[in-house]
């Protein structure tokens, strides 16, 4: 995904995951931490989320899923996204 900073544009990844979780994750380096990226759709700061908060977040809206990766460790379909490194 490009989006644009400033003057300039920047590539970004980002994926969307629709299988067990449906969400969306914009992937920023490191040394992008403190950064306010704003959405490319509404000029809106992008929400961003520390791990903690994105299991809750889960674990509210995908109850049912969220027991069942606890319980047994997997997520059916994940396998799709594994990097080969």
């Amino acid at each position: 995904m490009t989006i644009r900073v400033g003057s300039e544009y920047r590539d970004y990844t980002h994926i969307y995951y629709m299988r067990v979780f449906p969400i969306e994750l914009s992937v920023y380096p490191y040394d992008e931490i403190r950064v306010t990226q704003r959405s490319s759709t509404d000029g809106k700061p992008i929400v961003r989320l520390k791990p903690s908060a994105l299991e809750r977040l889960i674990a509210e809206q995908h109850s049912r899923e969220w027991e069942l990766y606890l319980a047994t460790g997997e997520i059916s379909g994940l396998e799709l996204f594994k990097v080969e490194g």
